[in-house]
């Protein structure tokens, strides 16, 4: 018989005392394996200190979470801003090479017409894939649109340029919708809506006044491929991130 008792704390036995009684103790008699306090305070300190990593780690991931989202802010700013920039500057470099109110008026309805059919579609799709190649393949539509543009500056083009940055924009928007409601915890979804508005908000004033100053300053052609730049930017920022 041994007057020795242990009672278990999780999985590390605590030694109760020596002579201690089974009733006050509430463990069982332990014989064969005479464990050292000091076993058991290296066993406490190891779950402490993994406690703590783990606190660490939560804390890591939530900073990487929030910076994640600065970028995808930051690169929906660069892209809208060629959008909204575009919007402007087909309008009136239509209306410059003497279109008719209807023909301005089919190229600015381009914008939107793809997207209405395949929004949903493309929705189920990111859901499957994920959100890269989508807002790859969006930003690389509207850099080829901004690029055909200043490369053909023809009215007939201006129809394809349409199509592609609309369709192109509009894609990207969505997967960077899905982006701001992934990113985070549940409870965060809210201020990362909130972030990414601003960014719609802010590039959506900047666009149409550089597109306007550009035009005046050096030209339509000049003022795509100014645009295309913002766009470029954003693609790279999707392709290396």
């Amino acid at each position: 018989s041994s007057d020795q008792t242990w009672r278990p704390l999780g999985s590390v036995p605590v030694q109760c005392g020596v002579r201690a009684r089974p009733t006050r103790c509430a463990g069982w008699p332990v014989t064969a394996f005479p464990f050292d306090l000091r076993i058991i305070s290296v066993a406490r300190i190891g779950i402490l200190r993994s406690i703590q990593a783990q606190g660490i780690l939560s804390h890591f991931f939530l900073r990487t979470a929030q910076l994640n989202l600065y970028l995808v802010v930051l690169l929906t700013i660069l892209l809208h801003l060629a959008f909204a920039g575009s919007r402007v500057t087909l309008s009136l470099f239509a209306i410059s090479l003497q279109a008719s109110p209807f023909t301005v008026g089919v190229i600015m309805s381009l914008l939107a017409a793809l997207p209405m059919l395949f929004s949903v579609h493309a929705g189920r799709a990111i859901d499957r894939i994920g959100v890269r190649r989508p807002m790859l393949i969006g930003a690389g539509a509207v850099v080829a649109g901004m690029l055909l543009a200043c490369a053909v500056p023809r009215l007939a083009t201006l129809f394809v340029v349409s199509t592609l940055v609309g369709s192109g924009f509009i894609l990207f928007h969505i997967a960077v919708n899905h982006v701001a409601g992934v990113i985070g915890r549940p409870e965060e979804r809210a201020r990362n809506f909130t972030l990414l508005a601003l960014g719609f908000s802010t590039s959506g004033f900047l666009g149409p006044v550089i597109a306007g100053f550009s035009i005046d300053g050096i030209g339509y052609r000049l003022t795509f491929l100014l645009l295309a730049g913002s766009a470029i930017v954003a693609l790279a920022g999707v392709a290396f991130s």
